[in-house]
């Protein structure tokens, strides 16, 4: 079942599944919901950004995405340039 459910420019999450998420999910999470594209509700912070908006450490941001991922809240796309290094991940 997809958790992710799109209202006229609002992202929601159902109740029982935003009450299993930790502390540090919901923060990351209204991170990237904030810096969402209202057109395609898409984001591309990067972790440091993340880091700094919700006052946690790179690494915690890290593993947080991964909660979130897992939970189905988020999905993630890791893209790269054109050259083939790495650049911000996308969020949904």
């Amino acid at each position: 079942m997809d958790k992710i459910i799109k209202v006229e420019g609002f992202t929601v999450i159902d109740n029982f599944t935003m009450s299993q998420l930790s502390w540090k999910g919901k923060l990351v999470y209204w991170a990237l919901a904030m810096r969402a594209s209202s057109e395609t509700h898409t984001a591309f912070p990067s972790q440091r950004r993340i880091a700094e908006d919700v006052g946690i450490g790179v690494s915690t941001v890290k593993a947080t995405i991964a909660e979130l991922v897992e939970s189905g809240c988020l999905r993630k796309t890791t893209r790269f340039t054109g050259k083939g290094g790495r650049t911000s991940d996308l969020y949904l």
